[in-house]
């Protein structure tokens, strides 16, 4: 037992880490992004005046280019309702790089695992969260990145063959 809280102590660790790190890159590309030139100013401001035009008409390459701009960085702790274990506990240690989540998580039913997934610009997230770094087994995620410090949603057990029972569940953590 304790080695798994020391494998979780030190994702929550790296996690915090990247964390960290990912913030300060996303301040500098922002303050970098504040400069433009006198005809790219005019040209966004003709593409504010136009209602009618899609982010990627008004903006063209620009609105596919910039970070995501909610953020899931962090260390988060709630619960999970399993369809075969019951109520318990999960917490997740997670970075985010624009689009791109990482991380750590462990519940009251499985050790130390890792979280690979997305998650839109609405907060929307899709993760696979695997149980070993090999393969695919493990949950597939899909929930939401609410309020800026909540994620829940469903999970579903998948691509486990015969080592692992059928399940499912809900789960809802909020960031520490």
């Amino acid at each position: 037992m304790p080695s798994k809280m020391g494998v979780v102590v030190a994702g929550l660790a790296l996690a915090t880490l990247l964390a960290g790190r990912v913030g300060n890159g996303s301040v500098a590309w922002a303050q970098d992004a504040d400069v433009q030139s006198d005809e790219a100013a005019a040209q966004d401001e003709a593409a504010s005046q136009d209602v009618d035009a899609s982010p990627d008409e008004a903006y063209g390459d620009v609105a596919k280019a910039k970070p995501t701009p909610v953020s899931a960085n962090g260390v988060y702790s709630g619960t999970v309702m399993d369809a075969n274990g019951g109520a318990g506990t999960i917490s997740a240690a997670i970075s985010q790089i624009r689009t791109k989540i990482i991380g750590t998580w462990q519940d009251t039913f499985v050790p130390p695992a890792f979280i690979q997934g997305t998650m839109n610009a609405k907060g929307k997230m899709s993760l696979r969260m695997k149980f070993y770094i090999r393969g695919n087994c493990g949950y597939i995620f899909s929930g939401n990145f609410t309020n800026g410090n909540e994620i829940s949603g469903t999970y579903k057990l998948t691509a486990c063959g015969r080592k692992f029972p059928a399940d499912h569940g809900t789960l809802d953590m909020i960031k520490q």
